[in-house]
């Protein structure tokens, strides 16, 4: 029984930390192109400011607030990088986003697609399981519903597709 209450806790923290993962995704790709642009020391600078907020505060929330005070002072970190990062990356390379079909419509798109296709399932009494078969099944479904939301949305052009499918063709040079 005390096995138990420990697999509930730590499914709520991966609960809690699975929506930082994108963003830790993202600041560490950035960080990765901003190196490959000759921009260390700015991705160094960045991370010594991360480590110094996060120290300051862990120092500073984790004994009133306990958990959530480090979870906060995980979020705040995580966040404040990777927003640098991405600032110094705007600035260097002239890139332009497009805040409704770039980064709205893609996270609308995605839980539209996540809750159709747990409507469909529901609806068709399709058991959740983690069989291979139900995760690659929901996975395929999750996908497509995307795909056919993001051209909804207009955030996937004709050159976008072009761009994909071509990843896939076979080189005539090879």
């Amino acid at each position: 029984n005390r096995v138990y209450s420990y697999q509930v806790i730590v499914g709520d923290y991966i609960k809690i930390f699975a929506a930082l993962i994108p963003v830790m995704y993202l600041d560490n790709s950035t960080d990765a192109v901003l190196k490959g642009m000759g921009e260390q020391m700015a991705s160094m600078r960045y991370n010594i400011i991360d480590a110094f907020v996060s120290v300051l505060l862990v120092y500073f929330l984790l004994p009133p607030f306990g958990i959530i005070g480090y979870i906060t002072a995980v979020y705040v970190c995580e966040l404040l990088n990777a927003s640098l990062s991405l600032q110094k990356l705007f600035k260097i390379s002239s890139l332009k986003i497009r805040i409704f079909s770039d980064i709205i419509a893609p996270i609308l798109s995605i839980v539209a697609s996540v809750t159709l296709c747990k409507m469909i399932f529901e609806y068709f009494n399709i058991v959740y399981s983690f069989t291979v078969s139900a995760v690659v099944s929901g996975i395929i479904v999750c996908l497509v519903l995307y795909y056919i939301f993001l051209r909804l949305t207009y955030s996937i052009s004709n050159e976008d597709e072009k761009w994909f499918t071509g990843i896939f063709k076979r080189s005539k040079d090879t």
